[in-house]
């Protein structure tokens, strides 16, 4: 279903087409709407919206420049859909009849070659090789 958009007032000198809007349900159209005229014939895209709020005004921007509107041409526009749901995003999986069996948590096990030894070289002057980390452990 189309909705009224507004009357064609005039083209501007660079081609694009001047609409006053006529406000239905004070609502305004979205911008890159599409715009067709009365026999459903595509002219172009709501490009913005100017004026003040008590009586706005459309620039639509013709799809090809052979496009021909004459002053008092009414034009229409298709209100967007209402999207249901995200819309985005992978269609979810529906969960299957099976479940894996739960198993129950394991301890995480020492690393091997972490004894005792490991332990002692991170103390301070631990006697292991590797860059000093300050100046004080430079004199030792």
């Amino acid at each position: 279903m189309l909705k009224k958009l507004g009357t064609v007032l005039h083209r501007t000198p660079n081609g694009y087409i001047v609409a006053r809007l006529e406000k239905e349900d004070d609502t305004l159209p979205p911008l890159n709407t599409i715009v067709y005229d009365e026999n459903v014939n595509r002219v172009g895209v709501l490009l913005d919206v100017i004026g003040s709020v008590s009586s706005p005004y459309a620039v639509v921007k013709p799809s090809s420049p052979n496009v021909k509107v004459e002053a008092g041409t009414r034009l229409y526009y298709r209100p967007p859909t209402p999207r249901r749901g995200k819309g985005r995003g992978k269609p979810r999986r529906k969960p299957s009849g099976r479940r894996a069996a739960a198993s129950p948590r394991q301890k995480p096990q020492a690393r091997p070659g972490r004894g005792q030894r490991g332990r002692q070289q991170r103390g301070r002057g631990g006697g292991g090789g590797g860059r000093p980390q300050s100046r004080r452990d430079r004199r030792r």
